[in-house]
């Protein structure tokens, strides 16, 4: 990715910014069926806490240590990602989970999509509604 081509490319990729990425470039994506590349979505997140999670358990930290700093980096995903909902869904997910795991407590996968949703819907009611 060298060059301000595939610089634009990159941050399209990882945090949704597409400014320096040429209008035909963008056009041929769409017109090849493949412009879901650029969509920024809870999968970007999911990777940037996995990672994240794998270099701590690396270095010896417990599990417990691990929740908040992956939560973190969720948030700090979101909001450079612009806070849409597929980011914020799966930020809070990681949060509900970050926050079960401090408490030593389980959490099951609804109460955790749930409460996406519930924050989703607090943060873009338009989309919640339409």
């Amino acid at each position: 990715f060298a060059g301000r081509r595939g610089g634009g490319l990159a941050r399209a990729m990882t945090v949704g910014e597409m400014d320096d990425l040429e209008p035909a470039f963008v056009e041929g994506l769409r017109g090849s069926g493949t412009a879901h590349v650029l969509a920024i979505s809870g999968l970007n997140v999911t990777l940037a806490c996995a990672a994240l999670a794998w270099l701590l358990a690396l270095l010896g930290v417990r599990p417990r240590g691990i929740a908040m700093p992956c939560a973190l980096m969720a948030w700090s995903f979101a909001v450079v990602a612009g806070l849409n909902v597929p980011v914020v869904r799966a930020a809070v997910i990681v949060s509900v989970f970050a926050v079960g795991s401090l408490l030593a407590r389980r959490v099951d996968a609804w109460t955790g999509l749930a409460t996406a949703a519930l924050a989703a819907a607090w943060i873009h009611p338009a989309d919640a509604l339409g």
